[in-house]
């Protein structure tokens, strides 16, 4: 299974939705249910608005296409 591991909360090391994440994935892990694991922190690199790009060979598409790919295979 892929997992998308992500963190939105400002609180960092604060944050109990943090740490509750980490031990699932953390147990997913250890159980071998996860495969592989991408994490995103949206609070420290926030995913800006989706906007059309005319140039699909774009540095910024090619970002947008990243991310959506991601999301896609987890």
């Amino acid at each position: 299974m892929n997992v998308l591991h992500l963190d939105t909360s400002a609180l960092g090391g604060h944050s109990v939705s943090r740490q509750l994440t980490a031990s699932i994935v953390a147990q997913l892990q250890r159980d071998g249910v996860a495969s592989t694991v991408a994490y995103r922190d949206l609070a420290a690199e926030p995913l800006p608005h989706w906007q059309p790009h005319a140039d699909a060979s774009s540095e910024a598409a090619q970002k947008d296409e990243a991310v959506l790919q991601q999301f896609l295979a987890a």
